[in-house]
């Protein structure tokens, strides 16, 4: 996956290097990131209550099973596995995201000397999906690097396109 920035430089490369892993099996789809720092020290994570996670620096993982590019499950970790989920909407503007939505899912984030590790499972039935055999989901991930700034995303999108651009 190549990730770019969408803020500050939209399109541009990013300052720290993210690598994302996606998997599933006939329970579970699974995610696993290391997130490179050269600050380690400077990596924002807090101790906090799930859904409080916003001023931290994340990973991002939008959903979207209907691939409609309308709507998407979203669902945020902090370097160390604190959890955010929500239903984020095309319809209000860019930060429609309701956080009111929880959803059972596992997570755990370790912060080394490289940067930050987060391994997730999402069980398939945390969320609703067509039944149909072929599916074909809508998948976005984006990192923020907190004290820059800074977001970079996979696939490449402007802060103009939908919610979610991937296909997988």
């Amino acid at each position: 996956m190549d990730f770019v920035q969408l803020t500050p430089k939209e399109k541009g490369t990013p300052s720290e290097k993210t690598i994302a892993y996606i998997g599933y099996d006939n329970k579970n789809l699974y995610f696993a990131f290391r997130c490179y720092d050269s600050e380690p020290k400077k990596i924002r994570s807090s101790v906090t209550n799930r859904d409080n996670i916003f001023d931290d620096d994340w990973i991002l993982i939008f959903i979207d099973t209907f691939n409609e590019k309308r709507r998407a499950y979203s669902f945020f970790l902090n370097p160390i596995g604190i959890q955010m989920d929500g239903i984020r909407t095309e319809e209000g503007g860019s930060d429609n995201t309701d956080i009111s939505w929880d959803t059972v899912f596992y997570s755990d984030g370790k912060i080394d000397k490289e940067g930050f590790t987060i391994e997730m499972a999402i069980p398939f039935k945390s969320f609703r999906f067509p039944d149909r055999e072929d599916k074909i989901w809508g998948i976005s991930i984006a990192r923020t690097i907190a004290r820059k700034g800074e977001i970079i995303v996979w696939p490449s999108m402007s802060k103009e396109d939908s919610i979610v651009e991937g296909d997988c």
